[in-house]
């Protein structure tokens, strides 16, 4: 590789960094942003599902039959790492599912090329996601409860920190039975159990949603920032090598050229 070569590839590592430089940056902020109203919203949310697990123990509304809904929350953009890549490995076959909801182009894509059954899709997904579109996906579910007795499933990678994200697969719909202490003392429902679980069952839905779509979009973030910073040390790193490869051509150079003064000299 000549002078003029290297010199073109410093050129285009640098106009890079610079773009990697500021993905991070920005995702950074984003993600302090996400971060904030992940925590605001998860004592809500966490609550109102332990309150429908209780409410759901002794109903037959809730029954492990009927086909399997998938809710896959993905990211519409690329240059997050393995965000997207997670999801599938924790997935797995998309066969034993019999239909899906997805959220995110990437997911989208990635079930149609499986040629995997599609009942839905929300694309265009904002960075802070707000409850309508958690309604929007909330209200598909339950028309498809309405039709049908189906089990919902609730795949998205969930926020720990900046550097912990893991995917998650929680089933919505039956709820899972928690873990309850034998001395804890029954509860009393006013009014019935049934008619709390029906009007509560939406709110529950919806709640569920859009904590995953706030903790995937942190997840989303942290990811993005994690890799721009990778791909900036990097690109640092490939600088470095193309400089000492730089000097070493031109060391190589003058050593030529004075060989060549002292051939004439010596002449």
């Amino acid at each position: 590789m000549g002078v003029r070569e290297i010199r073109r590839r410093v050129r285009g590592i640098k106009s890079t960094l610079q773009v990697t430089r500021a993905l991070e940056l920005v995702a950074g902020v984003k993600l302090r942003i996400a971060q904030e109203r992940v925590q605001s919203f998860r004592p809500y949310a966490e609550g109102l599902r332990a309150l429908i697990q209780d409410l759901g123990e002794s109903q037959t509304l809730f029954q492990e039959k009927g086909p399997r809904c998938l809710v896959l929350i993905t990211s519409d953009m690329g240059l997050a790492g393995g965000y997207n890549a997670a999801l599938h490995q924790e997935l797995g076959s998309f066969d034993s599912w019999d239909g899906h909801l997805v959220v995110g182009r990437k997911g989208r894509d990635m079930l149609k090329k499986r040629e995997a059954p599609i009942w839905g899709e929300f694309l265009g997904l904002e960075d802070a996601p707000d409850r309508e579109v958690a309604h929007r996906i909330a209200k598909q579910i339950r028309e498809l409860l309405s039709q049908r007795e189906a089990q919902v499933y609730l795949l998205y990678n969930q926020f720990q920190s900046k550097i912990e994200q893991h995917p998650v697969l929680m089933r919505l719909i039956p709820p899972d039975s928690p873990a309850k202490a034998t001395k804890d003392p029954p509860c009393i429902f006013e009014p019935t159990e049934s008619i709390l679980l029906d009007r509560l069952l939406t709110s529950y839905l919806e709640a569920s949603v859009h904590l995953a779509l706030l903790e995937a979009k942190a997840s989303e973030h942290a990811s993005r920032m994690r890799a721009m910073d990778a791909a900036t040390s990097n690109g640092e790193d490939l600088l470095d090598d193309l400089a000492l490869e730089l000097n070493r051509i031109r060391q190589g150079q003058i050593t030529a050229e004075i060989a060549e003064i002292l051939g004439g000299v010596e002449g």
